[in-house]
């Protein structure tokens, strides 16, 4: 009995060095990376040991108990990699995601040996019901992250949004323009906030550095062609304007007593190396 694994979430967007190996890392707190073989093949992590062992369950004679016991298997692993398996919500302990499939897996070994019980002895072959387990497991695996990406999805792409500039009836068309170099914006901060060595970072330090950024990008060839730069005077948004849309967004200072604040000329150069013209354009251009 065949199964089909999907890709469920296709990298399509160019990010930042330090990004790529966030979401790389992001991939051992998952119970079934094989279910996205793409992901997987994007990050070079699709040849590890182990990740063969869904394949090899499903095409055996126990594919429904024998992907449980894989799902069993790899909730320590994924608390191990930083996962919870409790919530502290207003004073109370919930259980986490990974905490509702650990409890379920246990009650659901416990009902499914009562079943088999029953199964052999009316003498009902036991791979009907592996192939059912497998089978709803293989519907519901997509169709939470369905759900999730519909919830997600847009969110995450123009997570900028909400820290636009409210647009006037004359100003709407431009707002919308901008998009774009919010999103790179967010990009460059969520990359700056990750890097260790960048210390002392204030929002207008970073605004100043955004902006030595975006008008060098702008003064190459045709870059100052592009759509989402065509509104600001001189193809590049202003200091001000950048310090604005960094007031909604959370910048880590990383204060440290036995480092000398980050000068404008070496934040410039993280971010070009982060964020060569090639990523630029792509997240301008999308």
């Amino acid at each position: 009995m065949g199964f089909l694994l999907t890709n469920l979430n296709e990298e399509n967007i160019l990010i930042s060095k330090n990004e790529h190996e966030e979401r790389r890392l992001e991939l051992f707190k998952m119970l079934l990376p094989e279910m996205i073989p793409e992901k997987l093949k994007h990050y070079n992590v699709d040849n590890l040991v182990g990740y063969d062992l869904l394949a090899k369950t499903l095409a055996s004679d126990f594919p429904g108990t024998g992907l449980l016991d894989i799902l069993k298997g790899r909730v320590p692993k994924a608390k191990a990699a930083g996962c919870e398996v409790f919530n502290q919500v207003d004073g109370k302990r919930t259980f986490t995601e990974l905490g509702v499939i650990s409890k379920n897996l246990d009650i659901l070994f416990l009902q499914f040996n009562e079943l088999f019980q029953i199964l052999k002895n009316n003498g009902i072959p036991l791979i009907r019901i592996e192939n059912v387990i497998t089978s709803v497991a293989m519907i519901f695996y997509p169709a939470g992250a369905h759900d999730m990406k519909v919830n997600l999805e847009r969110h995450s792409i123009r997570g900028v949004r909400s820290s636009s500039e409210t647009p006037s009836k004359g100003g709407k068309g431009k707002a919308e323009k901008s998009l774009p170099v919010q999103f790179l914006i967010n990009e460059i901060v969520k990359s700056v906030n990750k890097n260790t060595k960048l210390v002392k970072i204030t929002k207008t330090l970073l605004s100043h550095a955004i902006c030595d950024v975006i008008e060098d990008f702008a003064s190459i060839s045709n870059n100052k062609k592009i759509k989402s730069l065509s509104s600001f005077k001189g193809n590049t948004p202003s200091q001000p304007t950048i310090r604005r849309w960094l007031s909604d967004l959370d910048v880590h200072e990383k204060s440290a007593q036995d480092k000398r604040a980050t000068s404008l000329i070496k934040l410039v150069d993280s971010i070009k190396d982060d964020f060569p013209i090639e990523a630029i354009k792509l997240i301008l251009k999308s």
